[in-house]
């Protein structure tokens, strides 16, 4: 999170993901030191921010309690305003729905990508797709 309290992606690459997956938790606030800063670029982003943290071999994570930093930061989007085209298509949103089925499950390089179907509270529906270990949760 940034001074302004706007969500920054944190990416983890490759081979030193591994080190990390065990050690960060969400909702931990969290000092960091040498990691690079990049251009927030791709086909999918997971914020608004221009800009974006990138783990590398010499980066050095120490917990910290952050009091005045929210645990759980949401913008939660509704599907009307995905579906009219009021969200950018290449950046991940927070929703609330019931799942509805299955739409599409296949695993691809080992792995494993599902699209399922959900409906909000004014009954629109929408396909979503998730990858890894988030389609086998």
């Amino acid at each position: 999170m940034d001074e302004k309290g706007h969500k920054i992606g944190a990416i983890v690459k490759g081979e030193i993901s591994n080190k990390w997956s065990n050690q960060l938790n969400e909702g931990e606030t969290y000092i960091m030191q040498n990691f690079k800063i990049e251009k927030n670029t791709g086909q999918y982003k997971v914020s608004k921010h221009p800009l974006k943290l990138l783990f590398t071999k010499g980066t050095i994570v120490k917990e910290q309690q952050i009091p005045n930093i929210p645990p759980n930061i949401y913008e939660f989007i509704s599907f009307e305003d995905i579906m009219s085209g009021k969200t950018s298509p290449d950046v991940l949103v927070d929703v609330i729905g019931q799942f509805l089925d299955i739409e599409q499950d296949q695993q691809r390089k080992g792995k494993r990508k599902l699209v399922i179907i959900m409906r909000d509270q004014g009954n629109n529906t929408i396909s979503c797709t998730l990858w890894g270990a988030y389609a086998t949760k």
